[in-house]
């Protein structure tokens, strides 16, 4: 499923992503932060876990449906 998903959405993602994406990972976003931030000496840190509880599966079936006409594997998303 992942290999699927990424081929039809990774294009879609913002540079700045870095979870899930292939060739990516947290030592990329790190290095990034390094060069993207360097001139800067002071940082605010944060906790979105609570802006996320859930995910609409009704918005995501629907963005899904965009780049996947097989039903049986939309259905395995739920």
């Amino acid at each position: 499923m992942r290999s699927l998903l990424a081929v039809l959405f990774e294009n879609d993602f913002s540079n700045n992503a870095h979870g899930w994406v292939t060739g990516r990972s947290c030592h990329v976003a790190l290095n990034q932060i390094k060069i993207d931030f360097a001139q800067d000496n002071w940082y605010v840190e944060g906790d979105i876990k609570q802006q996320f509880p859930s995910v609409d599966h009704t918005i995501l079936i629907k963005l899904l449906e965009t780049g996947i006409e097989d039903q049986a594997f939309i259905d395995l998303v739920y």
